[in-house]
């Protein structure tokens, strides 16, 4: 029999509640994702005898010194190209509670904050024309956005319904998959999560496969456990 889990409806998060996050910390994730926006730059370094002409560096010629091209960095242009797929943990131990807030006020579950990631790293990759999925995991994989839909927060609100296990091997399985359905060259894939999957050893060895293609990184929600794998 196919093991049955509730998904608790919890909706702690309304969408004017996300609209808000959302609007008050955009700026600092932005920050972040132009790091891979710069990554798309052309970039040159010189002094070479042919390339891009340096105006600044003429004064050299009647030195006799030709050396006043740039040529452009090969591996600079590794990004270039790029899509991204972000997948996020959904299981049951995403209802917890998080750390405490400030003050002692109570903090909030660890689903709430994995949805307010998520909306803003979608957001932020939107503003940046970034191509990019949104995608879901627990025992089941669920698409929360395909790469050629529009980012809505709406659907971002799913993210904090939370049950099942943590079939993360599955998880990054499917999503890598959907990431190699598309034509960019360079993919990268974001898991956000919480700690511990099913299975260790699965998901390293899923791990290992996906990475001769996918560049994967982790993001831990209110855990540490994400360096481990």
């Amino acid at each position: 029999f196919a093991r049955l889990f509730f998904r608790a409806p919890i909706n702690e998060l309304t969408l004017e509640e996300l609209q808000q996050e959302v609007k008050q910390h955009l700026s600092k994730v932005r920050k972040s994702v132009s790091i891979l926006k710069d990554l798309n730059t052309e970039r040159f370094e010189g002094n070479y005898e042919s390339g891009k002409l340096q105006n600044r560096k003429l004064y050299k010629v009647g030195t006799n010194n030709v050396r006043v091209f740039t040529r452009k960095i090969a591996d600079m242009q590794s990004d270039k190209d790029m899509v991204i797929a972000m997948l996020i943990d959904e299981s049951g131990s995403m209802v917890e509670m998080g750390y405490s807030g400030k003050n002692g006020d109570p903090g909030r579950r660890k689903s709430v904050d994995a949805c307010i990631s998520a909306s803003l790293l979608g957001r932020a990759l939107e503003l940046s024309g970034k191509p990019f999925g949104v995608f879901g995991f627990n025992t089941g994989f669920y698409v929360h956005k395909k790469f050629n839909e529009r980012f809505q927060l709406t659907k971002m609100l799913e993210i904090e319904n939370p049950g099942g296990s943590t079939a993360e091997h599955m998880g990054v399985k499917k999503a890598s998959e959907e990431l190699m359905k598309q034509p960019e060259k360079n993919k990268i894939l974001i898991v956000i999560n919480d700690g511990e999957p099913d299975s260790q050893d699965a998901l390293r060895e899923e791990i290992k496969k996906v990475e001769k293609h996918i560049k994967i990184y982790a993001i831990g929600i209110h855990s540490q456990a994400v360096k481990k794998h």
